[in-house]
């Protein structure tokens, strides 16, 4: 199956599980293999989520499934306490 950027950025994303994340507003390519690393959604709560290639599970022409996971580890980014190491 091959796809166009405008077909793709339109469809919703969803984790395996049925939650909705968003919609697809970006995409990273490596431009070296040509190949998809990381799609970029707009998430109501994140503003925007990045979702790695290794948590897509699949592609179809009506959605995006992704890892359960991956709001998961969006979500513990954010709220992971920040460390100064200039502090004593």
């Amino acid at each position: 199956m091959t796809i166009s950027y405008s077909q793709l950025k339109k469809l919703p994303v969803k984790t395996n599980d049925g939650r909705k994340l968003g919609k697809v507003i970006d995409l990273i390519i490596d431009a070296t293999t040509l190949g998809l690393v990381q799609i970029v959604i707009k998430h109501a709560v994140f503003s925007e989520l990045i979702i790695s290639q290794a948590q897509i599970i699949r592609i179809s022409e009506k959605e995006i499934i992704v890892d359960d996971n991956a709001i998961q580890t969006v979500a513990q980014e954010f709220t992971s306490p920040i460390i100064d190491s200039n502090t004593n």
